[in-house]
């Protein structure tokens, strides 16, 4: 734990929505396009003319900016419900005995049992098992679940939806 951290993921405090919205106005082109605005502005100000592209220039501003903003909360609460996805306990082999601990307690090394039901509680590299399947719908997006195979040995350029070897956490 002391060398590679807790076996969880860190959900960042959330922000404010407002502070959202002010996070998606530092965008470089997003400054660029309220430069353009004012600049709009100015220029039919001082030319006498009633040009209102500057509006239409803030207005593309405030709805990317507010989309962007939702886009993230979306983000944040996906992200919040993969934690919740994860097993809170597990059972692994510590010496020669089967210990119940916090999932977020395994350590590299740990050698974790996962039964029929089980929820993954972290990327577990199988070592022994027959007629393994796991949902993994959450990583492909395929709908089958993924037959596993504990004696296969996969190689470094395996895509990680094409190994056969691993379950991985949720």
């Amino acid at each position: 734990i002391e060398k590679f951290g807790k076996n969880t993921f860190e959900v960042s405090k959330k922000n404010s929505f407002i502070k959202k919205i002010l996070s998606q106005l530092s965008d470089k082109m997003i400054i660029i396009l309220m430069i353009s605005a004012f600049i709009s502005f100015a220029a039919s100000r001082f030319s006498g003319e009633k040009d209102y592209d500057w509006v239409t220039i803030l207005a593309i501003v405030a709805v990317n900016s507010i989309i962007g903003a939702v886009q993230e909360n979306k983000a944040e609460n996906a992200m919040e419900a993969l934690k919740k996805l994860t097993a809170p306990e597990a059972t692994v082999l510590r010496d020669g005995q089967r210990v119940k601990i916090k999932a977020e307690e395994i350590v590299v090394g740990d050698i974790v049992i996962v039964e029929k039901g089980d929820v993954a509680p972290a990327d577990i590299r199988l070592i022994k098992g027959e007629f393994i399947t796991s949902d993994e719908s959450s990583l492909t997006g395929e709908s089958i679940e993924a037959h596993k195979d504990a004696y296969c040995i996969c190689n470094f350029e395996t895509h990680i939806s094409d190994m056969e070897n691993m379950l991985w956490a949720g």
